[in-house]
């Protein structure tokens, strides 16, 4: 800073002011570009901080995709155990079966000439069931066992242990 006053002191006459101007501003070049590297630093941890902050493993640990595909029981109670009728969803349509509260070995014994006149639709997203253009919004338990609707009903797979 001395080595500066000095050389202000010599270049106070009026031929030196364009050199006097020229330091002021290199001086002020400078530190804008020490400002500026600060700022850069920061905002590159900054964004370094985000990135592993906002970033996810999801890709390697995807929640299970489960399908409505197959074979569902349906009770009139809360137990499995009382099924009497049974849904085949099948490449977007919708059979019936019904039973006398048989068990599974029944069930599994039906096949397409047991299912009863007419048929349903419906498509699936992964989270939304729409069975003839009324939309469900539906999840899962017991692995992929048992299919809950929003509006309180519930499915049993055919296939499953759960209860």
């Amino acid at each position: 800073m001395l080595k500066y006053k000095i050389l202000i002191l010599k270049l106070t006459k009026p031929q030196a002011y364009p050199l006097l101007l020229d330091l002021l501003f290199l001086n002020l070049f400078r530190l804008n570009l020490h400002f500026l590297y600060l700022s850069m630093k920061k905002l590159l941890l900054l964004s370094a901080l985000l990135i592993f902050a906002f970033s996810c493993d999801d890709e390697d640990n995807p929640l299970p995709a489960y399908t409505v595909e197959g074979k569902w029981l349906w009770s009139p109670s809360e137990n499995r155990i009382d099924a009497n009728t049974m849904y085949e969803y099948l490449d977007g349509t919708i059979y019936t079966y019904y039973g006398d509260y048989p068990t599974d070995t029944f069930w599994n014994s039906l096949d397409s000439s047991d299912r009863i006149p007419g048929t349903g639709s419906y498509t699936y997203d992964g989270y939304t069931l729409i069975i003839d253009g009324i939309q469900e919004i539906v999840s899962f338990e017991c692995d992929g066992g048992t299919m809950l609707f929003e509006n309180g009903g519930q499915y049993w797979r055919l296939s499953s242990d759960c209860n």
